[in-house]
């Protein structure tokens, strides 16, 4: 099962206007950090993480809501 963290929790734990910690986590997407899962409300994971536990597998940068990662790993 996929879990990640979303903007308005980030915004809750770091007392930041939920509207910035969105901005800079699309940053972080674009930037090839973080990757998306699409959904309401949008999710994201830490791209480093991921290679870090599954270094022989390739991750897609958006994951569509309810995608089981164990069917994305290559």
């Amino acid at each position: 099962e996929i879990s990640g963290v979303d903007a308005l929790s980030c915004s809750l734990d770091l007392h930041l206007d939920r509207a910035n910690v969105s901005k800079e986590m699309n940053l972080l997407w674009k930037n090839g950090a973080l990757i998306k899962i699409y959904g309401k409300p949008v999710y994201y994971l830490d791209y480093q993480s991921l290679t870090t536990h599954y270094p022989d597998s390739f991750f897609p940068s958006i994951i569509n809501k309810g995608e089981s990662i164990t069917n994305l790993k290559i």
